[in-house]
C-alpha cells in the first residue's frame, strides 16, 4: 500500500510453534497450584513492516 507520504509499505507476519524441550531446555518448575510455570510449546510470532523508497 502507499502511505500518506507517498512511500510504499508492505507488512508480513510469520508464525511458528516449537517445543522448547527439543532444544534441551528442560526447566519444569511448577506454580503452587501444580500448573507448569512454562509450557513445553512456545509460539513464535514475527511482525515485519517494510518501507520502500
Amino acid at each position: 500500500m502507499t502511505d500518506p507520504w507517498g512511500k510504499t509499505r508492505a507488512g508480513f507476519t510469520a508464525k511458528t510453534k516449537i517445543n522448547r524441550q527439543d532444544f534441551g531446555i528442560k526447566y519444569n518448575d511448577k506454580l503452587p497450584s501444580g500448573v507448569e510455570a512454562v509450557a513445553s510449546d512456545v509460539d513464535i510470532i514475527v511482525n515485519t513492516e517494510l518501507v520502500l523508497n
